[in-house]
C-alpha cells in the first residue's frame, strides 16, 4: 500500500520538469549560440580585411606607397594573426592596382568549432584607379 501511495505521489510531481526540458534543449541552444559567434567572427574580420585592402589600395593609387610590396605588407600588418595562412596577391592592370586576399575561414573563427567550414576560403578584392 505504502509502495502504490509513493507512486501516485511521484507521477502527479511536477518539480524539476522544467530541468528535464532544459537538459534537451541546452546543448541545441549552445550549438546555436556557437555557430552565430563563428559566423559574426568571420563576417567582422573579413570586413576588417576589406578595409584593410582599401586603404592598402587607396594609398597606392595617390602615390603614398611607391611598390606594390609595400601594399601587401600594409594588408598583412592590418590583418594581425589572420594573416599567418593568407594569400595576398597584389598587380598592376595598366591604370588599375589590384589587391586580392584570401584567408582559410578557420583563421577567422573565433571558437573554431565547426568543422564544416574548413575548406571555405574568405576572399577580398579591391581595385582602385591610380592616379598618378
Amino acid at each position: 500500500m505504502q509502495y502504490t501511495s509513493y507512486l501516485q505521489r511521484f507521477k502527479s510531481d511536477e518539480t524539476g520538469s522544467y530541468s528535464v526540458e532544459a537538459a534537451l534543449w541546452l546543448p541545441i541552444f549552445t550549438l546555436i549560440i556557437a555557430l552565430t559567434i563563428d559566423v559574426s567572427s568571420m563576417y567582422h574580420k573579413q570586413s576588417q580585411i576589406s578595409l584593410a585592402v582599401n586603404e592598402a589600395n587607396r594609398a597606392y593609387a595617390t602615390g603614398r606607397y611607391l611598390s606594390l610590396p609595400e601594399v601587401e605588407t600594409h594588408v598583412r600588418s592590418e590583418m594581425g594573426l589572420s594573416a599567418a595562412n593568407a594569400a595576398i596577391t597584389t598587380s598592376r592592370e595598366g591604370e588599375y592596382v589590384l589587391t586580392q586576399v584570401s584567408v582559410p575561414s578557420k583563421d577567422l573563427m573565433t571558437m573554431k568549432f565547426f568543422d564544416a567550414f574548413n575548406p571555405v576560403d574568405v576572399a577580398v578584392a579591391y581595385r582602385q584607379l591610380v592616379e598618378w
